[in-house]
């Protein structure tokens, strides 16, 4: 890659994850550290503790709720003080949900309405998961299976959320098949909707644009009723699956390994396109809606952009938000939905 770059020089340093000496030479003059190295549970903690400590800006494609707690319990004091901006969730999981919502919410309050829920559909998907995607779910099942207050964190559909705004309309992530009226389609569980419906409902309670009653699902549109239901049947049994250790070790045969991924050609086969729709508390039908899409691998070409994106907007000095422990939407907001339009990203809104 660096000898790709068209003779800008690059310097490579090494640093072991485990090692916080190590960690320390290599954030030496850096101004913000874009991160890929998943499962962050395991491998991620020191180096965005170490961040939140010297003031430097951080990224990263952590999509491990527990992760993303654990720094908003414990670092984010520390990051306010320092004025690191740690922005969590920067990749395919959760800047089209997390912007599409911010976009939306603002065009129902452009016309003096209150946003009352969003519900967002995929209505394309076609990319490949990672080994190391795989990982983070099949360790983060595993660990929940033995740990009660692991599992707590996973179920809560506010624990993201701010200490004392951690209540709300939503309950449980769905399971099942469902018809979507607004789509006109039978649509499963979405295996993303777990870390984006948290990372949504904490910049609604961050930026003021969700009240108590304020609800935010998302779902995959299938092509037949027999279809959704196949799908949120395998959703289910994964889980079981992946918390059991014969199943468990059955399943990491068959999957690819941390380092593995879609070539070239599947990844520019890919694509994406999600479908926001929103309603206001004074109406019941769809008062506007949300796309959001991009060509290419969802998890990979499109990941890359979105996270490169982010670091460059804090780099540039785009962003002038206070230090603290953000999501994509209270960090970079608009500047990056600009950012990723002009990177032929669509993010659009329409009126109903």
């Amino acid at each position: 890659v660096a000898d790709s770059l068209n003779g800008i020089e690059v310097e490579l340093r090494l640093a072991e994850a485990s090692n916080k000496a190590s960690l320390v030479k290599l954030v030496d003059g850096v101004g913000v550290v874009a991160t890929t190295v998943g499962p962050y549970r395991r491998y991620g903690w020191l180096l965005a503790e170490l961040c939140a400590e010297l003031g430097i800006d951080y990224v990263d494609l952590c999509g491990e709720t527990p992760f993303i707690r654990r720094a908003v319990d414990e670092l984010h004091s520390t990051a306010q003080l320092s004025g690191a901006r740690l922005v969590h969730a920067c990749g395919f999981d959760s800047i089209p949900s997390d912007l599409g919502a911010l976009l939306l919410a603002t065009e129902v309050q452009k016309q003096n309405r209150q946003v009352a829920s969003i519900q967002t559909t995929v209505r394309r998907l076609r990319g490949g998961l990672s080994g190391g995607t795989f990982a983070s779910m099949l360790g983060l099942v595993k660990d929940a299976a033995r740990d009660k207050n692991l599992r707590r964190i996973l179920g809560h559909p506010y624990s993201l959320n701010p200490e004392g705004q951690r209540t709300g309309a939503d309950g449980s992530d769905r399971t099942d098949a469902r018809f979507d009226p607004d789509h006109n389609r039978w649509t499963a569980p979405f295996i993303m909707a777990s870390i984006n419906n948290r990372i949504v409902r904490r910049s609604a309670a961050l930026l003021g644009y969700g009240n108590e009653e304020f609800r935010y699902d998302e779902a995959m549109a299938c092509p037949s009723q027999r279809r959704a239901q196949m799908m949120a049947l395998g959703t289910q049994a994964f889980t079981v699956f992946a918390a059991l250790s014969p199943t468990r070790w059955l399943l990491q045969r068959f999957l690819p390994s941390p380092g593995e991924g879609p070539n070239k050609e599947q990844r520019q086969r890919g694509c994406f396109e999600l479908h926001l729709v929103g309603r206001a508390t004074d109406h019941p039908e769809p008062v506007g809606r949300v796309i959001v899409s991009a060509q290419g691998d969802p998890g990979y070409s499109q990941t890359a952009v979105m996270l490169a994106q982010s670091a460059r907007l804090l780099a540039e000095g785009h962003i002038r938000v206070d230090g603290g422990v953000h999501t994509p939407a209270t960090a970079l907001g608009f500047e990056a939905i600009e950012r990723l339009r002009a990177h032929q990203f669509r993010i659009d809104f329409e009126a109903s």
